[in-house]
């Protein structure tokens, strides 16, 4: 008995430590450090609820987002409706204005920056720490299929004018963004190919000091065209991400 009482007293520590672990009332699990890269398609006028879904079903502690030179978080709302009506309406030849198409400006100036906005909103409510990552201003600005979907939307939404429905050509528009395929090479000149590799490198790096100072998850929301080039930059030195479409996630409950 002595024996078997010694054995007990010399696990006691031992069983002590097993019900801590496993009783979640004193042991909370290790947050887990994971990295997400959301891709978007700038200008998507559901962006904004769909990347809330996002980051309320990821529930990160860190979100880091791509903001172009001379934007920051401080100046994300300064675009109206009225600003974008006025700048299509100087491709229109003839009178084209409608009060359809007006409403619609002014439901796609909400999707300007909306990354920023949506991921400072959360920021706001939840009090995850928020970065920004910033394109190299020393790089010449590639002209990327998001650029000249910028330009040619312009020429586009004008069009669209006459059409009067709008919001159906823009998500049609955004929805040939997102399927484009990834894996061949970008239509674009070797000078803006190599512009738009020093953006994913410089990109990629910051991701990198951002997640090896993080305690918790990690989402990184940045253009669809740039997500594939930094997971692999990143994974040439040993970091996996889960590469995440903004358009095809889903949130199972």
């Amino acid at each position: 008995m002595q024996v078997v009482a010694q054995i007990t007293n010399d696990l006691r520590p031992i069983v002590l430590l097993a019900v801590n672990l496993f009783n979640p009332q004193t042991c909370q699990p290790p947050l887990e450090k994971q990295l997400y890269l959301v891709g978007t398609v700038h200008l998507d006028v559901d962006g904004p609820t769909r990347l809330m879904k996002v980051f309320e079903g990821l529930k990160p502690a860190y979100i880091a987002v791509e903001l172009a030179e001379n934007h920051s978080f401080a100046d994300i709302n300064t675009i109206s409706g009225d600003d974008i009506y006025d700048q299509v309406m100087s491709y229109c030849i003839g009178d084209m204005k409608s009060d359809t198409f007006r409403d619609f400006t002014r439901e796609l100036a909400g999707a300007v920056l909306f990354e920023a906005r949506t991921a400072k909103a959360y920021s706001d409510l939840t009090g995850c720490q928020l970065h920004a990552i910033d394109l190299p201003s020393r790089a010449p600005k590639p002209v990327t299929p998001r650029n000249r979907m910028v330009r040619a939307s312009m020429v586009g939404l004008a069009l669209a004018a006459a059409t009067g429905n709008p919001r159906q050509y823009w998500d049609t528009y955004i929805q040939r963004h997102y399927d484009i395929d990834l894996s061949g090479p970008l239509h674009v000149t070797p000078e803006q190919q190599a512009a738009l590799k020093k953006q994913d490198s410089h990109m990629a790096g910051k991701v990198w000091d951002i997640y090896t100072g993080a305690e918790g998850p990690v989402v990184v929301v940045t253009g669809r065209y740039h997500t594939h080039s930094i997971q692999e930059l990143l994974e040439r030195k040993g970091l996996e991400s889960e590469v995440i479409r903004l358009d095809r996630y889903q949130v199972f409950e």
